[in-house]
């Protein structure tokens, strides 16, 4: 209630050690690059390669709206 909130930040050594045993830490460990570096994501080779369109998002909701 009054009381400020602490946290740690865990090191990549030690989600790696509890990855042993948390499933979960493991996958942290593993996606780890997403939260400390700069991550690009470009899809234009598998568009180009497969002939294919994303639906836009604005799209993407209303068919989900639509299919409930």
């Amino acid at each position: 209630m009054n009381s400020s909130e602490k946290y740690q930040l865990i090191p990549a050594c030690m989600a790696r050690l509890l990855g042993i045993f948390i499933p979960f830490m493991n996958e942290l460990y593993e996606m780890r690059y997403q939260f400390d570096r700069t991550y690009f994501f470009d899809s234009s080779k598998f568009e180009n390669y497969f002939k294919f369109t994303p639906s836009r998002y604005a799209d993407g909701e209303k068919q989900i709206v639509s299919d409930w």
